[in-house]
């Protein structure tokens, strides 16, 4: 018979410590009154966490009853992302007393290690430490021969979401409305402007105090926009028009076939038309940055550029409308604005509890909480005469949904010695994932991992060596899929070599997300300074120089970029980049000589020096035969490293798993499925990013701005299908 554990030995565990001990009472709110006992020893207490790119210190300030001043060091993160997150997250801990508050950046590596910093200094400064919470006694789990437990069963409680709670007997409001769209970002705000366009009377709830569009891209397939800007460069459309049939093929095949191809296919059919629809409301196409700028990114392609792609290790389309934050954002405003001109009602701070229903299986509305600020908790009734769309993005903030689906994920983070994240990867509440569960619905079938790594210059396909100076891989690469890859190399670390001409190597890489545009003039490739009352305050502002000068819109980022390696080159210390450049990488080196560079990479290790050397010889000699016989690199790409100076770029995965994108079963109209039997769940219908068969992998995709084009595509869609039926 095997043998038995039980639950408090198996809890005592370092897993259980890790996720326990690690935020047991110590990632919100510690605070007390005047008239209470001290709860601080009073002094200066500091701890660091690793974030995206470097280490971020915390140092806390306390009094004996609060927090008096804090300061962060994020300055090794990423400018625009990183250090301003920890910019708004410094004052705000001293106003909220905790690190709870909702800050308005994304850096979702940066404010999990600031949340595990604050954390550790709470728990230095605290007069009595906080401790492990008991455990329930009565389990028992299965041992193995070794003596490990077997711990992975349903009775620890890892399906315990799904369990439908009863319904609310009281309700502080009801209302009616046609259609109730749950969620108000990008494909809650698609869902509603359309519904309104088709009669529908309209109520749109949401968990926080305004809607929510971000970003700066937005995917399609043949739009008319599109087909204007190749027409006025007097090029032939035909030429430039994507085959359908082709991008489906290929986007399914990025994805090992885990796809769901008909939801591939009804958003490769629509989306050119979806986005022509949403443009209706911008202002004219013009390239004022803050407000009207908006062009085709990769178009055209620079002189010489392989359209062929046939030796590429993924094919990639233009088919991406770029924005900057600040135009992309006036875009939603004015997309809210109709809305509430033509009787849309925003219900804010409505948090969706879960789905109404006849009876029969059909939905009928959908139910809020609302937590007052001393705790109260109400609810309120929302009736749909016609249907409910649920747009409410990611699961990512909802840690019990998190350990069930992303469990492959969760482990990888707890081996490499990290907490589990109370917010991973792509955010979301999960609350949508919950309400359609409940009514008989699931989440897709396949995980999906993230690795996003960018050093600079990344996805240019230069030369890639791992810590131990050794080539890795085929370079023609993704950023989304680069941080899986490097889970295999030592450190988890990539080095990319490039030459004098490095340019050259920017004018014939993919054109997935992220690549860098080394052709047009834009308010991104001529950076200056941006301003929207309607973007997230961090993406406002000016952009600077390395050398603390400020960008004026009138130079090419490339231009500034070469100076800037340049007067870098021979640095031990790296080199500087100004925060014109959203992703500069963590290091960065530049050498006249390759044997000198080697130095600054590998200092000391003196194999390594030798296996890059090496490395490069033999790159070198294949460049010159035309063929990769290695890993079969694009011809296309190669380009020797032989003219001085010579740069290393550097990035690193993360130790932590990206888990949080899998979405919801759904049929060709949007409808969430029961999976037993393929039915869909009448009365309700999916937009945005909660569709699950979008992607299988991780984040790949053969354009950018994927997500943004699946929100507005699958938003207007979701209304139609819902008044069709109707």
């Amino acid at each position: 018979m095997a043998a038995k554990l039980s639950r408090r030995d198996f809890l005592k565990g370092t897993a259980a410590a890790a996720v326990g001990a690690a935020f047991f009472g110590l990632g919100g709110k510690i605070s007390a009154s005047a008239e209470e006992p001290a709860i601080y020893v009073p002094g200066t207490y500091s701890a660091t966490a690793a974030g995206y790119s470097s280490d971020v210190t915390v140092t806390l300030t306390v009094s004996e009853t609060a927090i008096t001043d804090c300061v962060i060091d994020a300055s090794g993160e990423t400018p625009d992302i990183g250090q301003a997150a920890a910019k708004e997250m410094q004052s705000l801990i001293v106003e909220t007393q905790g690190v709870d508050a909702v800050t308005s950046a994304t850096a979702e590596n940066t404010i999990p290690a600031i949340k595990k910093a604050y954390a550790d200094c709470i728990q230095q400064a605290l007069i009595v430490k906080t401790e492990e919470p008991a455990k329930e006694e009565g389990f028992s789990f299965e041992k193995t021969e070794f003596g490990t437990p077997l711990w992975l069963v349903p009775e620890l409680g890892m399906f315990q979401w799904r369990e439908k709670p009863a319904m609310p007997g009281e309700f502080a409001r009801t209302e009616s409305a046609d259609v109730v769209v749950v969620g108000a970002g990008l494909s809650g705000i698609c869902a509603a402007r359309r519904s309104l366009e088709l009669g529908n009377s309209t109520i749109i709830l949401e968990n926080d105090g305004r809607y929510d569009i971000h970003g700066f891209q937005c995917a399609s397939v043949n739009s008319d926009f599109y087909k204007r800007q190749v027409e006025a460069a007097g090029l032939n459309w035909e030429d430039w028009k994507i085959d359908e049939t082709d991008f489906v093929r290929n986007y399914m095949s990025m994805h090992n076939n885990r796809t769901n191809i008909d939801i591939v296919k009804l958003w490769t059919a629509n989306s050119g038309k979806a986005f022509d629809w949403y443009e209706e409301l911008m202002p004219p196409q013009g390239t004022d940055g803050n407000y009207d700028y908006r062009s085709m990114i990769y178009f055209p392609r620079p002189e010489g550029y392989d359209m062929s792609q046939k030796d590429h290790k993924y094919k990639t389309y233009i088919g991406t409308v770029d924005f900057t934050y600040q135009s992309w954002a006036q875009a939603g405003r004015n997309q809210v604005d109709w809305i509430e001109a033509n009787g849309g009602q925003f219900r804010y701070n409505e948090r969706a509890y879960m789905l109404t229903n006849d009876g029969a299986g059909r939905v009928t509305g959908v139910i809020t909480k609302v937590t007052a600020e001393d705790g109260t908790v109400t609810y309120n009734k929302y009736e749909a005469a016609k249907g409910v769309i649920v747009c409410t993005g990611y699961h990512g903030r909802a840690k019990d949904i998190m350990m069930e689906i992303g469990v492959e994920e969760g482990m990888y983070t707890l081996r490499n010695g990290n907490a589990f994240p109370d917010s991973s990867g792509f955010g979301g509440s999960g609350d949508g994932h919950r309400m359609l569960v409940w009514e008989g619905a699931d989440i897709e079938p396949f995980r999906q991992a993230d690795g996003c790594v960018l050093s600079l210059l990344d996805p240019a396909a230069g030369l890639a060596l791992n810590n131990n100076g050794k080539r890795f891989h085929n370079e023609d690469d993704q950023c989304w899929t680069l941080g899986l890859e490097l889970r295999w190399q030592p450190g988890g670390r990539q080095w990319k070599i490039y030459d004098a001409n490095w340019r050259r190597d920017l004018d014939h890489q993919n054109m997935s997300h992220q690549a860098i545009d080394s052709v047009n003039h834009t308010p991104w490739t001529m950076p200056g300074t941006l301003n929207n009352e309607n973007a997230a305050p961090y993406t406002n502002g000016t952009k600077m120089k390395a050398d603390g000068t400020e960008c004026d819109g009138t130079e090419f980022y490339l231009d500034i970029l070469e100076k800037e390696l340049l007067a870098g080159v021979g640095n031990p210390e790296g080199i500087a980049i100004g925060s014109y450049w959203s992703w500069p990488g963590d290091i960065r080196y530049g050498a006249e000589t390759l044997e000198e560079l080697a130095k600054m990479v590998y200092p000391d290790d003196e194999e390594a020096q030798a296996n890059m050397l090496a490395e490069v010889k033999e790159y070198n000699e294949m460049v010159a035969k035309g063929e990769d016989t290695r890993y079969g690199k694009a011809a296309s790409m190669l380009f020797p490293i032989e003219q001085g100076p010579f740069f290393a770029f550097s990035a690193a995965t993360s130790t932590s798993g990206r888990m949080g994108q899998e979405g919801i079963i759904c049929n060709d109209r949007l409808q969430p499925v029961i999976p037993s039997t393929g039915k869909p769940i009448q009365g309700v219908y999916c937009a945005g990013v909660i569709v699950g068969g979008r992607h299988a992998n991780c984040y790949m995709t053969p354009m950018g701005g994927m997500n943004h084009g699946f929100d507005v595509t699958f938003g207007k869609l979701a209304a139609e299908f819902l008044t069709d039926d109707n």
